[in-house]
């Protein structure tokens, strides 16, 4: 009687062992730098290795505000809108290469209700800096009223209203893609955006820039290229209002002064 009760359980047992062993495992090898007494290092990944498994959760939680923020992202792509607000300043989004980590979005100024809020990242902080790392975006959308043949969007839309120290500088970067495109449009009557050092593929149309549809925002623009190269660089064709400066003219965009980094920007790593 004893042995066939025995027999009877052991099926029941080993059925029971089976339902509970995991089927699955994560291996972690993230191992991010330790925070020190002047920096935070805070850990994201979208397999659970880490914290938080968002950015934008990393960006919301408690931070020591009174040390720079190093937000390390390690998984390949964060497909989610990242906004870091006012009051986060000193913030760095560290990645693990240009082609290695990456956050994307889709929104277009249609869903958006402005193309000022389509930004995969948006920073309205201080100090911002991002390293190794690339946002995405899947669609560039003019926001002209009108569009001339088949151009449909800018790389840039700076919305500068005023003569003051602010703008865009874009110094040693790349410009490629497909379709065709403007380097900049005048979002507002003081743009002021210069490129130096660039290559530029076909990608941007011969013209370079756009007024807007308003002829008065030629006036007031600065739009600036200088020793450029590529395809897309030949100066030929542009607008009457673009300028090809000289070294002199270019110099202030050419260094960190032009963003205070002196201040605040960190030695490139």
């Amino acid at each position: 009687m004893a042995t066939f009760m025995m027999n009877s359980l052991l099926p029941i047992l080993f059925f029971m062992v089976l339902q509970l062993s995991p089927t699955t495992s994560i291996t972690c090898n993230v191992k991010p730098p330790p925070s020190t007494t002047t920096t935070s290092v805070i850990c994201v990944d979208q397999n659970g290795c880490c914290n938080f498994t968002t950015v934008q959760a990393a960006v919301d939680s408690n931070l020591n505000l009174e040390n720079d923020i190093y937000i390390v992202p390690y998984s390949t792509e964060f497909s989610e809108k990242v906004k870091v607000p006012k009051e986060k300043p000193n913030i760095t989004f560290q990645g693990q290469g240009l082609q290695s980590t990456a956050i994307s979005w889709d929104d277009i100024a249609s869903k958006t209700n402005g193309t000022f809020f389509t930004g995969s990242v948006e920073v309205f902080s201080d100090n911002f800096i991002a390293k190794n790392i690339s946002f995405k975006k899947c669609q560039l959308i003019s926001i002209a009223k009108e569009t001339k043949g088949s151009i449909n969007g800018a790389v840039t839309a700076n919305g500068r209203e005023k003569e003051d120290s602010t703008g865009f500088a874009f110094v040693n970067c790349n410009i490629s893609g497909t379709g065709s495109i403007y380097l900049g449009r005048a979002w507002r009557p003081f743009s002021r955006v210069v490129f130096a050092f660039t290559t530029i593929t076909n990608v941007i149309v011969p013209e370079g820039w756009n007024n807007l549809n308003d002829p008065n925002n030629e006036k007031t623009v600065f739009y600036g290229e200088y020793q450029n190269t590529g395809v897309g660089a030949n100066m030929n064709g542009r607008v009457p209002y673009s300028r090809n400066l000289t070294a002199t003219e270019a110099a202030p965009f050419l260094t960190k002064s032009f963003i205070n980094g002196d201040q605040w920007l960190q030695p490139f790593a």
